[in-house]
């Protein structure tokens, strides 16, 4: 039997799984977990995860985002902190302070803010 090897590969602890907030969902409050996790939905709070954070293009975020790995397509509307690596898609607006060690903005993403780089061990 062969095995399919298609999405095989953990990308920035996959191996823990997503929580994923829908489209069409609106929570009020925090979220801290150990798991990755996909917003898709309106968030106002924050966000605390011990992997990764994915703000999608469909998200709206007013509050603060915490990560080893924060990628923003969607909009934000308060601070982020990526302890590893910021990635900014074409399509996020933010508006507040990144700190991170490394970053990735695409052409066309709008900021309004500061963008802060951590040193290792900061």
């Amino acid at each position: 039997m062969k095995k399919d090897k298609r999405n095989t590969a953990p990308s920035h602890g996959n191996q823990l799984g997503f929580t994923i907030i829908d489209k069409g969902t609106e929570i009020e409050g925090d979220i801290i977990t150990e798991k990755n996790i996909k917003l898709n939905g309106r968030f106002k709070g924050k966000c605390i995860s011990k992997r990764k954070v994915i703000i999608s293009d469909q998200c709206q975020l007013e509050g603060t985002i915490e990560g080893q790995f924060v990628d923003i397509y969607g909009k934000v509307n308060g601070d982020i902190n990526a302890d590893n690596l910021l990635f900014i898609a074409s399509t996020a607006m933010i508006e507040g302070k990144c700190f991170t060690k490394k970053i990735k903005i695409d052409e066309g993403a709008v900021i309004k803010g500061n963008i802060n780089m951590k040193r290792n061990g900061e």
